[in-house]
């Protein structure tokens, strides 16, 4: 099959020729019934396919995953109720208590919050990096320092990083490399292929487009989405 552009992609996800309906049905349950024990056998062991509990997985939300993991290149995606219910998941799924969050100075600010109100509740060091500092992120991670975050072009203030020479640094001291991908979009920017480990956006802003809607995902290979 010929190689999809991005904006076919953008439009059917990984998806072939339409059929059935042509915009994703809302499905509108709690809960899902299995038609037999056999089935639900399936779901147990893994059947995407199957579903049991809206909080888990939808079918409509499943659509959207499966198109925002084939915009960025990547295995899977996840989506979740803001883009700040992503970073939160995305950074407690990785560190405990006595580890280190290092991220850009020039950051959403309610990531900033995050790191420097809430987690250190938890007994996690939040430490903000200036942007021409993140390149060289290697020679400023301390023996806690377990995860990185940065945004390029970085909110408000557009700033652009270099990813990939921060990915490379990061990953030299074992560092986890959190993009937040929101103002560039899969269209202008992939930073899965630039060696970032996972990908945040806010779905609120550019991805969904008219202003209407609150959302956000993580995007990346399906043993760390999982």
């Amino acid at each position: 099959m010929k190689q999809r552009g991005p904006g076919t992609t953008a439009v059917h996800g990984r998806r072939g020729a339409p059929r059935g309906p042509l915009a994703t049905p809302i499905v509108q349950t709690s809960t899902f019934a299995f038609a037999s024990a056999a089935e639900m056998r399936r779901y147990l062991e893994g059947d995407e396919e199957l579903f049991l509990y809206t909080r888990y997985a939808t079918p409509t939300v499943r659509e959207l995953e499966e198109a925002l993991a084939a915009v960025e290149g990547a295995e899977a995606a996840l989506a979740l109720s803001s883009g700040m219910a992503a970073m939160t998941t995305a950074v407690t799924s990785l560190v405990q208590a006595g580890d280190e969050v290092l991220a850009s100075a020039s950051l959403y600010g309610g990531t900033v919050r995050l790191l420097t109100e809430l987690l250190p509740r938890f007994g996690v060091a939040g430490r903000l990096v200036g942007v021409p500092d993140l390149a060289r992120i290697a020679g400023v991670a301390g023996e806690r320092s377990r995860v990185l975050i940065v945004e390029s072009p970085t909110n408000p203030t557009l700033e652009v990083v270099d990813l990939a020479a921060v990915c490379a640094s990061a990953h030299s001291r074992g560092l986890v490399v959190i993009v937040d991908n929101t103002f560039a979009t899969p269209l202008l920017q992939r930073p899965l292929a630039l060696d970032a480990d996972l990908v945040l956006h806010s779905l609120t802003k550019a991805l969904a487009g008219h202003g209407d809607l609150i959302g956000g995902a993580l995007v990346g290979p399906r043993p760390r989405i999982d």
